[in-house]
C-alpha cells in the first residue's frame, strides 16, 4: 500500500499540473485574432498547456540554409502534427520549416525570424506557434500560420503572414509587411482548447485494415506468457492461438490526452477455434509508465493474479470474455463472478493493488448470470456476421470521464452494452487522471482456448500526438551489496538501442522502484529523478538486512512499451535477475574518490557494523591488521568489451600492485585499520571508464565464519581530449595568421575528419573511453564582421567508442569560408557522475575556401564606336557598357557561401590575361592593349560578387587588301585561368577535384558598330598662281569594290598645320606669320574632319610665279594609321606611313564647258 501511494502521489503531482493547464476561462478565439491584428491583450490572452501535456523542452531550435538543429543535432524539418516545445528559436538564413499534419503546434521561450519560409507549402491551420517571451521578424519572411506572442511582436522588412496573429503586449507591423486574417484556418485549427472557437472540434481518426504483411511501427507487440507473438494472419491482427497459457500484449505508438478529450475505439473482433476461453482486454494506461502485461488467463493481461502483477499503469481495462473470469478474478474489491460470454469494465491498479471491477454488461453481471450474458456470444464468430465493438471514453467534461461499450452485429445497429458509466465517481477508487494515455490490447488464453483477432482497426480523438522520442530500456548498475547504515551507490542508463551502444541524451525523468522500502530506507531525494547525458547516479538506503528489488517503472519520455530494464552486478553481466541489491548490517564501507585516468587517490576502507541509529556505522574492528582480499571489476565498458588489458593498481604496501579482475583471483593484502576502523591506500587506473573495487574478509581461528564485504564503484575519468584535423588527403593545414592569407585546409562543404583522443593525466591514451552525445561546434575566428556566417557542419555531436588508441574518427564538413577552429566538448556527466571536468578539446585554426565558382554573364557588353556609329579597321575602341561576370563561390553541394566576399577573404584578383576576341562576321585577328585594362569588384546591391572589365581598348587587325565595311559581332572569350583565384578556385559547374574540369566563359556584345576599312587621300589640286588654292584631305572607306567618302567621319582629327610637311622646289612654304611672294602661306582650314573632308589652304605667290608644293601627312606619328594602305603593294602596311598630293600654281586647265577635239594621224 505504500509503494501504492507513492506512485499516487507521482501521478497527482502529475494531474495538478495538468489540471493547472485547463483552469482557465479559455477566450474566445476571434477576440484574440482580430482583423487587424491586436495587441496588448495581457491578461487575458492565450495560456498554453503545462509541459506535462505538450512535453518537456526539447533545447533550442535553430534553423538556417535549409537544416535545423536541437541542442546541435540535426533534425528534421517537417513537424508532424502534435506539441513541440523549445527553449528559444531562431529560423534564419533561408530557413524552410514544413508542418505535415493539422497542427503542428510549436512553442518558444523568445523567437527570431529572418528570411525564413515557414509551412509555405501547407494550411495556416496545420501550424500554430506559441512564444512566451518576444517575437522579432526581420527580412524577408513568409508565414502560414497562427501566431500568438505573450510578449511583445516587432515586425520588419518584407513578411507575408497568412493565418492569425495575436499579442499579449505591444504588437507592431512595419516595413514592407503584410497579415491576411484567415477565419476558416482558426476555426479549424487544433489548438488544445487555449482559446474558444465558438465550434466543436472534429475527431482525427487513424485506421488499420492489416491487409500489409507486417505489423507497421505504430504497434508495439509482447508476450509474457508462452511464444506466440502477435501477428498479421490472413488480414487480421491476431493476440492469441487457441493454445493453452498465452498472455500477450500490443501498443498502439501514439499519446491521447486523458483530460478534455474524446477517444472512440472501434474494431472487428473474433474469437474462434478453441473451446471458449479466455478473451481480449482494451487498456488505457499511463504513458509515462512503462506498459508491462498483466496476469493471463482470466484477467486478460490486464488484472492481477498472486505473484504476477497487473498491467503497469493501467487506468481502465475493458474486457471482452468468453470465459468469464474477468468479472470474478484480477483486482480488489467486489466482483459479480464469473460472467460468461460477457464484456466488463476495470479500472486502475499497480502490481497487486486495485484494478477493481467498475461496470459490465447485463445489468453489471446480475442478469443472465447462469448462462451466456450476451447473445450472440462473444466467440464462435469467424464467420457470419461480423461483430464489431465501439469504446467511447469522454472526458470532456470537467471531472467526469463517462465510458460506453457499444457493439454492432453484421449491418444491424449499435447496441449500448455497458455504460455510459462515470469512472470519475467517487465509488469507484480511481487514481487520479494521469496526463497521457497509451493505448493498448492484450490477449489472454488459460486453461481454456480460442483464436483471438481483431480487424479493421479505428482510434478516434479530438486531441492525441505521436510519440517522437522514446527510451528503449533502462540498464541499472549496481554493487549488489549495500550496508544498511549507510547508502548504495546505482548508476541508471537511459538506452537509446537494444545494445545501449547509444544513449539518450536529453534530460530524462524517471520512476524508480522501490518507491519505498520496507523497514526504512529509500532513495536519496526520492524515487522521482531526473538526468541528462545518457545517465545518472542515485542513493538508495535500506535501514534493515534485507533485499530490495531495483527498476525504473516509468519515465518521461517513456520508455517502449513491454520493454525489460537490465541490471549488472559489479562487472556481471545484464540481466532482469541481477537486480536485487542485498542489504547487510556489517561489511566494508569503501570509499573509492572519483579520479582521472592516471590519477592516484586515496582509497579509504571502513570495518563497520549498524549502529545504534539507521544512519550511524559503528567501527566492526580498530586497531588491528587483517588480510583482506581486494579485487577490481570492469563496469564500464564491460569485461567482454574491455580494450586491451588495464588494470586497477593499489599500493598497500607502499609499492604498486596490479589487482586481479575476478574474486577467484584476488590477491590478499594486510591492511591496518586504525581505531577508526579505517585504512587507506593509494589506487591508480590509467584507463577511462567505470570500475569496481572489492573487499572481503574472511576470518579464521577464533573469527572462523565471520565475512565482512564491500564495494565501491568509481568513474576514472579521461583528463582532456585532443582533435586533429585531417582534410581527405589526410593532410593537416593549420592556419597560422588567423586570416585569408594562410595556408587552406579544405573546401566548403568538402568531407573531412575530426580525430578526436581521450588523454589520462600523463597525456596517455585512454582507449576505453566511450562517451554519448559529444559535442561538436565551430566557430568563426575570420572574416569578423556583422554579417559574416558562422556556417553549418554535419556533425554536431558523435558518441565516442572505446577502440585502440582511443582516436576516435569523426566525419565532418562545413558549409561556409574562413577561418574557422572546431572544439570537442563532452558531457558534464560520465557514468553519473560529474566530480571532474574533461577539459574540452580545440582544434588549430583552419581555412577553408570555396569549392568552386558558379560564374555568369552578369552584363552583356556594348561597344562605343570612336565616331558615331562605326569605327575604322585598326583603330582602337573600348566598350559603351563593360562587360560584368557574376562570380558565385559555392560549397561542394552547390549552396552559396556568403563570408568569401568580405575583404581580404575575396580572393579573387584576375585581369583576365588570358582573354581573347572573335568576330563570326570578320576574320581578322582582334587585340587588346596591354596593361591597360582592369579588372574590378562591382559593388550591386543584389549581388556583391560581381567583376567589370574597365578601360578596354580593342583593336581590329587592318588587313592590307581592303575590305567591305560590316557591323562588329564581337564575343570575348575567358579563359579557364582568368576565372580562378588565388587558392586555385575556378569556374566549374559542379565541385571535382580535377583542374580540367576548370571552364572560361565567353560574352557577346551588341552588333550595332560598324568597322570601316578606310583610308586618307591628300587629292592633287592646280589653279592659277593669281589665286589661293585649296587641296581637299578625304576620308574613304571600301565599299562594293571602290572607296566612297565617308560622309559619316566627322571626327577624324588632323592636328595643325605644323603636323603636315610640305616640300617644294619653286617656293618657300610658311605655316605662320605672313608670306612674301613668292613665298606661300599654308594653313589647315578644320582639324577636325567634317562629313568625311577637310581642306589644306595655299595663298597665292603671285604673278609668274609659277610652281609645284607637295603636301605630306604622316598618319602613324599623328595618331591615324587605321587610315593607312598598302600604296605600295608590297603586302605591308609598315612602309606606308605618309600620304602625299600636290598643288601646283601656274596651270590652267581650261573649261569645262568646251569640248576640245584633237586632229587625229
Amino acid at each position: 500500500m505504500k509503494r501504492l501511494s507513492s506512485i499516487g502521489c507521482f501521478l497527482l503531482s502529475l494531474l495538478s499540473l495538468l489540471c493547472s493547464a485547463f483552469a482557465y476561462a479559455a477566450p474566445l478565439c476571434t477576440d484574440i485574432f482580430t482583423d487587424p491584428p491586436s495587441g496588448n491583450q495581457s491578461p487575458n490572452g492565450i495560456v498554453p498547456p503545462s509541459s506535462d501535456v505538450i512535453g518537456a523542452k526539447r533545447g533550442n531550435l535553430e534553423c538556417s540554409k535549409g537544416n535545423c538543429t536541437v541542442n546541435k543535432q540535426g533534425v528534421s524539418v517537417d513537424f508532424p502534427a502534435g506539441d513541440w516545445n523549445f527553449n528559444d528559436g531562431d529560423l534564419k538564413n533561408g530557413t524552410i520549416l514544413n508542418s505535415t499534419g493539422t497542427t503542428a503546434r510549436f512553442y518558444f521561450d523568445t523567437l527570431k525570424l529572418s528570411n525564413a519560409d515557414i509551412n509555405v507549402g501547407g494550411n495556416p491551420e496545420d501550424l500554430f506557434i506559441y512564444v512566451a517571451g518576444s517575437l522579432s521578424v526581420t527580412g524577408q519572411n513568409n508565414v502560414n500560420g497562427i501566431i500568438y506572442v505573450a510578449g511583445s511582436v516587432n515586425v520588419a522588412g518584407n513578411a507575408d503572414i497568412t493565418g492569425a496573429i495575436g499579442a499579449g503586449g505591444a504588437l507592431t507591423i512595419g516595413g514592407n509587411s503584410d497579415v491576411i486574417i484567415d477565419p476558416d484556418a482558426i476555426t479549424n485549427a487544433d489548438l488544445l482548447d487555449m482559446c474558444d472557437g465558438g465550434s466543436n472540434p472534429s475527431p482525427q481518426c487513424f485506421s488499420d485494415d492489416f491487409n500489409a504483411g507486417s505489423l507497421s511501427d505504430l504497434w508495439v507487440t509482447s508476450t509474457s506468457k508462452g511464444s506466440f507473438q502477435p501477428q498479421i494472419i490472413s488480414n487480421r491482427l491476431r493476440f492469441t492461438q487457441a493454445v493453452r497459457n498465452q498472455a500477450t500484449s500490443s501498443t498502439y505508438q501514439r499519446l491521447f490526452p486523458a483530460a478534455d478529450n474524446l477517444v472512440e475505439i472501434e474494431f472487428d473482433h473474433f474469437a474462434y477455434g478453441g473451446n471458449g476461453a479466455d478473451g481480449i482486454g482494451i487498456v488505457l494506461s499511463d504513458a509515462l509508465v512503462t506498459p508491462r502485461a498483466g496476469a493471463f488467463g482470466g484477467p486478460l493481461g490486464y488484472g492481477f493474479k498472486p505473484n504476477e502483477p497487473g498491467f503497469a499503469g493501467g487506468w481502465l481495462g475493458v474486457g471482452i470474455d468468453e470465459y468469464g473470469n474477468f468479472s470474478r478474478e484480477g483486482g480488489q474489491g467486489f466482483a459479480p463472478g464469473r460472467r460468461r460470454q460477457s464484456v466488463a469494465i476495470r479500472g486502475s491498479g499497480l502490481d497487486e493493488t486495485g484494478y477493481r471491477y467498475l461496470a459490465g454488461a447485463c445489468n453489471n453481471g446480475q442478469t443472465n448470470t447462469g448462462g451466456s450474458c450476451l447473445s450472440p456470444t462473444v466467440d464462435n464468430n469467424n464467420s457470419g456476421s461480423v461483430h464489431r465493438y465501439r469504446i467511447v471514453v469522454d472526458s470532456q467534461v470537467s471531472n467526469q470521464s463517462q465510458v460506453e461499450i457499444s457493439r454492432k452485429i453484421g449491418n444491424g445497429n449499435w447496441q449500448s452494452i455497458v455504460g455510459p458509466v462515470n469512472v470519475l465517481d467517487s465509488q469507484y477508487n480511481q487514481a487520479a487522471v494521469p496526463a497521457d494515455f497509451l493505448l493498448s490490447v492484450t490477449g489472454s488464453t488459460g486453461g481454456s482456448t480460442n483464436n483471438h483477432e481483431i480487424d479493421n482497426f479505428e482510434v478516434c480523438a479530438l486531441r492525441s500526438r505521436p510519440i517522437d522520442e522514446q527510451i528503449d530500456h533502462f540498464r541499472i548498475t549496481h554493487t549488489g551489496q549495500g550496508i544498511t547504515c549507510n547508502k548504495s551507490e546505482v548508476t541508471i542508463r537511459a538506452c537509446k538501442n537494444a545494445t545501449c551502444s547509444e544513449l539518450f541524451t536529453d534530460t530524462v525523468t524517471v520512476s524508480l522502484d522501490p518507491s519505498s522500502v520496507s523497514g526504512g530506507g529509500g532513495w536519496e531525494g526520492g524515487n522521482l529523478q531526473s538526468f541528462t547525458g545518457g545517465s545518472g547516479t542515485f542513493y538508495i538506503r535500506k535501514y534493515q538486512p534485507g533485499t530490495i528489488t531495483l527498476d525504473v517503472v516509468g519515465s518521461n519520455p517513456p520508455a517502449r512499451p513491454f520493454s525489460t530494464n537490465l541490471c549488472q552486478i559489479g562487472s556481471g553481466g545484464w540481466s532482469a535477475s541481477n537486480c536485487d541489491l542485498v542489504f547487510s548490517d556489517s561489511g566494508f564501507d569503501i570509499d573509492v574518490p572519483d579520479k582521472y585516468a592516471a590519477e592516484a587517490v586515496e582509497v579509504t576502507i571502513s570495518a563497520v557494523k549498524q549502529g545504534d541509529s539507521n544512519t550511524k556505522c559503528d567501527v566492526g574492528f580498530g586497531n588491528v591488521t587483517k588480510s583482506v582480499a581486494l579485487w577490481s571489476q570492469y563496469l564500464n565498458p564491460t569485461a567482454a568489451d574491455i580494450i586491451g588489458d588495464p588494470k586497477v593498481s593499489v599500493d598497500p604496501t607502499g609499492t604498486y600492485v596490479e589487482l586481479n579482475t575476478s574474486e577467484s583471483g584476488a590477491g590478499n593484502f594486510n591492511l591496518a585499520f586504525d581505531s577508526n576502523g579505517q585504512t587507506k591506500f593509494n589506487l591508480n587506473y590509467d584507463d577511462a571508464g567505470q570500475m569496481q573495487l572489492n573487499a572481503k574478509y574472511t576470518g579464521t581461528g577464533d573469527e572462523a565464519g565471520l565475512e565482512l564485504s564491500g564495494a565501491d564503484n568509481f568513474v576514472s575519468f579521461p583528463a582532456s581530449l585532443a582533435v586533429v584535423a585531417k582534410n581527405s588527403a589526410g593532410i593537416e593545414e593549420e592556419c597560422t595568421s588567423i586570416d585569408a592569407f594562410c595556408d587552406w585546409f579544405t573546401k566548403a562543404g568538402a568531407s573531412f575528419n575530426l580525430e578526436v583522443t581521450a588523454l589520462g593525466q600523463t597525456n596517455q591514451p585512454t582507449p576505453n573511453y566511450t562517451h554519448s552525445a559529444i559535442d561538436v561546434a565551430h566557430k568563426l575566428a575570420s572574416p569578423d564582421t556583422a554579417t559574416s556566417q558562422e556556417g553549418t557542419i554535419i556533425t554536431e555531436s558523435y558518441d565516442h567508442s572505446a577502440v585502440a588508441g582511443s582516436t576516435n574518427i569523426v566525419p565532418q564538413s562545413l558549409s561556409e569560408v574562413g577561418v574557422f577552429d572546431f572544439t570537442v566538448t563532452p558531457p558534464t556527466s560520465y557514468y553519473g557522475s560529474s566530480e571532474k571536468t574533461i577539459t574540452p578539446a580545440k582544434s588549430v585554426y583552419l581555412r577553408f575556401i570555396p569549392a568552386y565558382f558558379a560564374a555568369s554573364v552578369f552584363q552583356s557588353p556594348t561597344l562605343q564606336p570612336t565616331c558615331n556609329s562605326f569605327s575604322y579597321i585598326g583603330q582602337p575602341f573600348g566598350y559603351l557598357v563593360e562587360p560584368r561576370l557574376a562570380l558565385n563561390p559555392k560549397a561542394t553541394n552547390g549552396s552559396d557561401v556568403t563570408n568569401y566576399q568580405f575583404g581580404d577573404f575575396w580572393r579573387y584578383d584576375s585581369d583576365w590575361p588570358a582573354r581573347v576576341y572573335s568576330d563570326s562576321n570578320n576574320s581578322e585577328s582582334i587585340s587588346f592593349e596591354q596593361g591597360v585594362a582592369n579588372v574590378d569588384r562591382f559593388t550591386d546591391p543584389n549581388n556583391a560578387t560581381v567583376v567589370q572589365l574597365n578601360n578596354e581598348q580593342i583593336t581590329y587587325t587592318k588587313g592590307v587588301s581592303p575590305i567591305n565595311f560590316f557591323a562588329a559581332n564581337l564575343q570575348l572569350t575567358l579563359g579557364a585561368s582568368d576565372i580562378t583565384d588565388q587558392d586555385n578556385v575556378c569556374y566549374k559547374t559542379a565541385d571535382s577535384n580535377s583542374i580540367n574540369d576548370c571552364l572560361g566563359i565567353s560574352f557577346n556584345s551588341d552588333n550595332a558598330m560598324q568597322l570601316y576599312w578606310g583610308r586618307l587621300l591628300l587629292n592633287d589640286s592646280y589653279g592659277s598662281e593669281l589665286s589661293a588654292l585649296r587641296q581637299r584631305l578625304e576620308l574613304q572607306y571600301y565599299n562594293s569594290n571602290q572607296f566612297v567618302t565617308n560622309t559619316a567621319d566627322s571626327c577624324t582629327n588632323f592636328g595643325l598645320i605644323t603636323d603636315f610637311s610640305f616640300s617644294s622646289s619653286d617656293y618657300t612654304v610658311v605655316t605662320s606669320g605672313s608670306q612674301t611672294p613668292p613665298e606661300v602661306n599654308a594653313s589647315l582650314t578644320s582639324a577636325t574632319a567634317s562629313s568625311g573632308e577637310s581642306w589644306l589652304e595655299f595663298s597665292a605667290p603671285g604673278s609668274g610665279n609659277t610652281g609645284t608644293i607637295t603636301s605630306s601627312f604622316n598618319m602613324q606619328s599623328n595618331g591615324v594609321p587605321w587610315l593607312r594602305e598598302d600604296v605600295g603593294n608590297d603586302g605591308s602596311l609598315d612602309d606606308d606611313n605618309s600620304v602625299s598630293g600636290q598643288v601646283q600654281f601656274g596651270i590652267y586647265r581650261g573649261s569645262d564647258r568646251v569640248i576640245w577635239w584633237n586632229e587625229q594621224n
